[in-house]
């Protein structure tokens, strides 16, 4: 989706090819989190008021951001919210998700996020 190709845009080039900061990157993912913001302040769920696929997708998308890059999502109150809900009600989701995205951090040492 969009939320994730805008942050392996911005982080990418930098990570796996050491290239410089693509400019305007880091303002395209913050413009698909507000977004995600805006819609999670209207339900419950990303696709409504039930647990779906969706979610899932975005979890895992969204602890990777947090758990691999470090980015500091705290002006995001219904992300934060919604991401504290499933993170403790989601079965696996420690050993999938976390787990992983800690694995991934490594490579996330460097890059800049803006």
């Amino acid at each position: 989706g969009t939320l994730y190709q805008r942050f392996s845009t911005h982080y990418y080039p930098q990570i796996f090819h050491e290239k410089p900061v693509p400019e305007g990157t880091f303002k395209q993912l913050e413009e698909a989190l507000e977004f995600l913001e805006g819609y999670l302040g209207k339900t419950a769920y990303v696709a409504g008021d039930s647990l779906s696929i969706a979610d899932l997708s975005i979890l895992a998308s969204i602890t990777t951001f947090k758990e691999a890059a470090g980015l500091d999502l705290s002006r995001y109150a219904n992300i934060e919210r919604w991401y504290a809900q499933l993170s403790a009600t989601v079965a696996g989701h420690d050993e999938i998700c976390v787990q992983g995205a800690q694995k991934f951090s490594s490579f996330f040492a460097n890059a800049k996020q803006e």
